[in-house]
């Protein structure tokens, strides 16, 4: 709940003549639409969210210099590896794993050039907490009971404001399916999928308390009430009831597997830990208004 610009950059369009040539961007009904009125608009409203990713890789990119670190081809498709492996809990071929990532990119506005600067930061990150990531015969029965314990299927639909959560419960009350509500109101990247999210383990330390009682809580085919979380609420759906199937397998026969599961998480929390301090810690200094604005609302959240 982990949990985000266009590669376009108003380079010649091939266009000549008109209004603005090559600064033209789109045509309505044979109207021009130019950049210059689009990207004032465009800095508005996601020029906060743009800055921070630049202003993180360039922070990543200083204490790779720090470090003595470097990142190579290698490092960036070992990261789309690893986030296409955490699509797979949601799908079963590759194929709808792509489709899947298609998504996750549509919805999250991650055309080629951001996604291939999420990329760089997430192996960039990776690198500088490795050495940090803890493995313990605790933490190793932790991943044990968090891979074969119970785990609840469920659909989730997020929401910025109070208001829209109540929307979204009016919604559910006067009869609408969980999944269409989801993939019209919620700003979670399982809104695609109509909300559905891996299962979640009743256990899991990465899911915050109020989420995980109040899914244990609600009955097999009913929906929560509006969960209030850090940044913003959730409405969770049970679509089962999370019983293990199968036997538990004992702990020396999976510790491979689980060892990943430990690092994979601590690698996870780590990386977030870490880029909120950079970007917390960092002088940033807006000069622009428009950015500014977008900036400021971006870090009250």
């Amino acid at each position: 709940m982990d949990g985000v610009r266009t590669s376009s950059t108003g380079a010649d369009s091939g266009g000549s003549g008109g209004a603005g040539g090559a600064n033209v961007v789109a045509l309505v009904d044979g109207s021009p639409v130019t950049w210059s009125e689009l990207r004032p608009l465009l800095t508005e409203a996601a020029g906060g969210l743009v800055l921070e990713e630049i202003a993180l890789e360039r922070l990543l990119t200083r204490e790779f210099v720090r470090y003595g670190l470097t990142l190579d081809n290698a490092d960036i498709a070992r990261e789309r590896r690893l986030l296409i492996e955490t699509l797979g809990e949601a799908a079963v071929t590759e194929s709808e794993r792509d489709a899947i990532l298609r998504d996750i990119r549509r919805t999250r506005g991650l055309g080629d050039a951001r996604f291939a600067g999420l990329m760089r930061r997430n192996a960039m990150l990776r690198k500088l907490v490795a050495d940090d990531v803890q493995i313990t015969d605790s933490t190793i029965e932790q991943a044990h009971q968090l891979r074969y314990g119970p785990r609840i299927p469920a659909r989730i639909i997020t929401t910025a404001t109070t208001e829209q959560a109540m929307e979204a419960l009016s919604r559910l009350r006067s009869g609408e399916a969980f999944g269409e509500v989801a993939a019209r109101l919620s700003t979670d990247p399982s809104a695609a999928r109509g909300g559905i999210i891996e299962p979640v383990n009743p256990s899991d330390p990465a899911y915050p308390q109020a989420f995980r009682a109040a899914l244990s809580r609600a009955p097999v085919g009913t929906y929560t009430p509006a969960i209030a979380l850090e940044q913003g609420f959730a409405i969770l759906l049970r679509e089962g009831d999370g019983a293990p199937e199968g036997g538990v397998p004992p702990i020396d026969t999976v510790r491979e597997a689980l060892e990943r599961d430990v690092r994979m998480r601590q690698e996870r929390l780590l990386m977030s830990a870490l880029a909120r301090q950079l970007i917390e810690s960092a002088r940033i200094s807006v000069t622009d208004p428009s950015i500014d604005r977008s900036w400021r609302e971006r870090t009250r959240r």
